[in-house]
């Protein structure tokens, strides 16, 4: 949503709402959130947020077994990616998002 925050004003205040944002760039993504604080700083002036949680992208998520090898392989010499892979910080290697429940406030 390119203009989130005139969306979120358009709410109710009080309303309940639970919203996720991804940690990683894509072409189909506004924005993207690395940390926790990033995203309270962006939304926590319009949303009391009570609870967020990360959610990793499935390792196997569409991908055979041979598919999955073949990935470790290819990703030997970026560390950090073979962690993800190997289920090692999935989050923060490979990509995610950031689910969040709160309420809406005046701000």
């Amino acid at each position: 949503i390119e203009d989130d925050l005139g969306a979120i004003r358009n709410w109710r205040l009080g309303v309940p709402c639970i919203c996720s944002v991804p940690n990683f760039l894509n072409a189909e993504h506004v924005r993207a959130f690395r940390r926790e604080s990033e995203l309270r700083d962006r939304y926590g002036p319009l949303l009391a947020i009570t609870k967020v949680r990360r959610i990793a992208t499935p390792v196997l998520a569409e991908a055979t077994w041979p598919e999955y090898l073949r990935r470790l392989r290819w990703s030997r010499n970026n560390p950090r990616k073979l962690l993800g892979l190997l289920g090692i910080n999935r989050f923060d290697f490979l990509a995610g998002w950031f689910m969040f429940a709160g309420v809406r406030r005046d701000g």
